[in-house]
C-alpha cells in the first residue's frame, strides 16, 4: 500500500500473534518479509539479521517454498550490496532448483530478467546444495556473506 513503516508494525504483530499460538512458518514468513522491508529503507545489516533468524527457522521446518523464498530475498541482499552477478547465480540456482513452485520460478526468472546483465547467461553455480546455502546464509550474515562471496566468484 505505499506504508512501508505501517507493514513493519503488521509484520512484528503478526510475528508476536503467530509466537502465541506457535505458527513457526508465519514466523519465518514474516522475518523474510520484514528483511524486505529493511532493504526498502537500504538498511542492509537489519536485512541480513532478518534473514538469518528467518532461515534459521526454516531449516528446522520441513517447507521447500520458505527456502526458496528465502534465496530470493538472498538475492535482493547481494543485489544491494553490489553483487549483481552473484545474486544473478543465485537466483539462477533457485529457479532451476527441483524445490521452486511455477509461481516461485516466473517471479525468480522475472527478477533475473531485470538484473544488469539479463542477456547474458549467469556464472555457474559451485557445488552448493541448498541446505547448505542456507546454513552460509544464516551463519555468514554478520560477515555480509564474504566467504560465500568468494566462493561464488571462484566459480565464474
Amino acid at each position: 500500500t505505499g506504508d512501508p513503516a505501517g507493514a513493519e508494525v503488521c509484520a512484528r504483530r503478526a510475528i508476536e500473534l503467530a509466537l502465541a499460538v506457535g505458527n513457526r512458518p508465519v514466523v519465518a514468513w514474516m522475518k523474510l518479509q520484514l528483511a524486505r522491508l529493511a532493504l526498502r529503507r537500504d538498511d542492509l545489516p537489519a536485512a541480513r539479521t532478518n534473514l538469518a533468524e528467518s532461515l534459521e527457522a526454516v531449516l528446522a521446518l520441513a517447507q521447500q517454498a520458505l527456502r526458496i523464498g528465502g534465496v530470493m530475498i538472498f538475492a535482493e541482499v547481494l543485489e544491494h550490496q553490489g553483487e549483481v552477478e552473484a545474486a544473478r547465480q543465485a537466483l539462477a540456482f533457485a529457479a532451476q532448483h527441483p524445490s521452486a513452485s511455477a509461481p516461485d520460478r516466473d517471479e525468480i526468472l522475472g527478477r533475473l530478467a531485470s538484473l544488469p546483465g539479463a542477456g547474458d547467461p549467469p556464472a555457474s553455480w559451485p557445488a552448493i546444495e541448498l541446505d547448505e546455502l542456507i546454513h552460509r546464509i544464516v551463519a555468514e550474515a554478520d560477515l555480509a556473506y564474504a566467504p560465500l562471496l568468494a566462493a561464488l566468484r571462484a566459480s565464474r
